[in-house]
């Protein structure tokens, strides 16, 4: 019995030691079992993190398939220059191109005929990478560089990624692409495809066609001087020959200099290269240019989307919106009306085009030519209803055209606007208006004379200025201001002299006047096109941009209608601008703007 109860003495004492020293150890376990949970956690987020920053890093990246496709040495997409076509797409505007100079693809490999000059292949090499041909496909010490620092590098960024940013995310893309570049295709090819495709300045592209602009001669047949020359054309392509010919020859004696501290060339050749002197290649005769205002704001309406970078490579086609007949019609009666101004004592409709027979009849008068200045005349066609270019001239004279829109002071075209605006704060047509000099001052600006007492309607038809004076006094230059704006017309802006705003006022171009006008015709409604991240409408210019190596690509440019003014103001304004005899008391009937049509 006594044995019994030792026995049950010495387990109860063994268990409660047990108790004792599973009580101590307790909160490490639970410490461990919290840092094993927190070391999953953390697994988990680092995984999941990674996987997210994969996803980052490659979504949305190009196929390195498509470089072939693009390179090919036949049927290459960029080797074909942007090209601008009219609406139906058959006759061409302008190609964004040096004339004359065909883009062409050389093979690198000297044994095949016309191949790639070695002395440029191996400048390139030396000037851009000279580890090419043994450094790995993927430099993890060059992940975080500034800038593409590889020739694969190099490539990619030109042709696949043009408008990347300078971002670390960007960055890391480059050279991802540059590795599944080299290891699908190899080195050879690459250099090969980045010397058929390298930007050399003024609108060439690849080494053959930058050799025959510079230098009047094939890229198979350079020297070391002569590619010293391209090289320096790759690292800055403003700086080429034609553009800046004493700073490319500064860039192409660096590039010398590196040739001979590198071995590629020896002292003696360095110093007789410079001797050589400046190249300045004779200046292109540029061929003249179809409808040159308009294709010149295509091209800048299309660099704000896909980029100047991707525009001048190539490789794409632009359908515009233009109206090639009409655009004749535009400017030979321009040129038809600018002639019959020039010649003393006016004459007859002129007959050079269809289009001009609709010119109304000059008045007979004399010494036409000793008192008007060189006379210019700019014109604008839209579509109101889609806000569609169809037709547009830059100042033209008889002796040529502007390739730009110039802006010249708008005047009394701001008066419909001014109408626009007192209409919205309560005047009408009908309002009284005194069309009287307000001080001593205002009776000597306006040379044609005051007519008194008229309805408003009347002084807005005959451009009775100091009687709309009187209404911009009373709505105010804030007010007209911001109607116009909310017509289209964002930069819209007045002088701040209110005195001067109906005799000379905003600087328009002929395109912004008549887009401004498009609400009256449409009873309130603008129309045009919405590019993105932008809030305001503007004219259409491009109806579709297309990919010439895959038209499934093409992306086409749909009209935005949006109300912008109420309908019943709009209709106010559109019935005095219609209104034949409220205008005869300042034109007489009949008028030159007595049409046949409605207008």
């Amino acid at each position: 019995m006594q044995s019994f109860q030792r026995t049950q003495l010495v387990r109860r004492h063994h268990r409660r030691r047990s108790e004792r020293q599973e009580h101590k150890s307790r909160p490490f376990k639970q410490a461990g079992l919290g840092l094993a949970g927190l070391l999953v956690v953390v697994f988990s987020l680092l995984t999941a993190g990674l996987g997210y920053a994969a996803y980052t890093l490659t979504s949305g990246l190009p196929d390195v398939a498509q470089i072939p496709a693009m390179l090919d040495a036949q049927n290459g997409t960029l080797l074909q220059p942007t090209r601008l076509y009219d609406r139906t797409g058959t006759t061409l505007l302008a190609a964004l191109e040096n004339p004359g100079m065909e883009r062409r693809f050389l093979p690198l490999e000297a044994a095949q005929a016309n191949a790639l000059s070695p002395e440029l292949a191996q400048a390139a090499v030396m000037f851009f990478q000279p580890d090419y041909w043994e450094a790995p496909y993927l430099d993890m010490g060059s992940l975080t560089a500034d800038r593409p620092a590889t020739i694969a590098e190099r490539l990619v960024s030109n042709i696949l990624l043009p408008t990347q940013e300078d971002g670390l995310v960007d960055r890391l893309q480059v050279r991802l692409l540059a590795s599944q570049t080299l290891t699908r295709y190899g080195k050879a090819q690459v250099l090969e495809w980045y010397l058929n495709s390298a930007s050399f300045g003024h609108l060439t592209f690849g080494a053959d066609s930058a050799a025959r602009l510079y230098l009047g001669k094939s890229a198979s047949q350079l020297n070391w001087f002569e590619a010293a020359l391209l090289i320096a054309a790759i690292e800055t392509p403003a700086l080429n020959p034609l553009d800046a010919p004493t700073a490319a020859h500064e860039r192409q004696l660096e590039v010398l200099d590196r040739m001979a501290e590198t071995g590629l060339i020896s002292l003696t050749d360095l110093e007789a290269a410079r001797t050589q002197p400046i190249i300045t290649p004779e200046p292109q005769q540029l061929e003249e240019t179809t409808a040159a205002a308009f294709t010149a704001l295509v091209l800048d309406q299309v660099a704000d989307v896909v980029g100047h970078k991707v525009l001048e490579r190539g490789g794409l086609q632009i359908i515009t919106t233009l109206d090639y007949d009409l655009q004749v019609q535009l400017d030979c009666t321009i040129r038809a009306q600018l002639s019959r101004l020039a010649e003393v004592g006016g004459g007859g409709p002129a007959s050079a085009c269809p289009a001009a027979d609709l010119l109304p009849q000059l008045p007979l008068t004399t010494g036409t030519r000793a008192v008007l200045p060189e006379l210019a005349a700019s014109g604008a066609v839209l579509d109101p209803l889609s806000g569609q270019v169809l037709a547009l001239t830059g100042d033209t004279t008889l002796t040529g055209g502007e390739s730009m829109l110039i802006a010249h002071p708008s005047g009394t075209l701001q008066s419909p606007w001014l109408a626009l605006t007192g209409f919205a704060r309560g005047l009408s047509p009908a309002t009284l208006v005194w069309d009287i000099p307000a001080t001593a001052e205002e009776g000597t600006r306006y040379p044609q004379g005051f007519h008194g007492p008229a309805r408003l309607r009347t002084a807005l038809a005959n451009d009775y200025l100091a009687g709309l004076n009187q209404i911009l006094q009373q709505v105010g230059l804030d007010a007209v201001t911001a109607t116009v704006r909310s017509l289209g017309l964002s930069d819209f802006a007045l002088p701040q002299d209110s005195a001067e705003v109906l005799t000379s006022g905003a600087a328009l171009s002929p395109l912004e006047a008549a887009y401004g006008y498009v609400p009256f015709s449409t009873l309130g409604v603008q129309s045009g096109v919405q590019w993105p991240e932008e809030d305001k409408l503007a004219p259409q210019l491009v109806l579709a941009v297309e990919n010439t190596g895959d038209n499934s690509k093409s992306v086409e440019i749909s009209p935005t209608l949006r109300p912008v003014i109420n309908e019943q103001l709009a209709y106010l304004v559109h019935h005095v601008l219609s209104d034949e005899p409220a205008r005869w008391p300042g034109l007489k009937h009949p008028n030159p703007l007595e049409l046949d049509r409605p207008a």
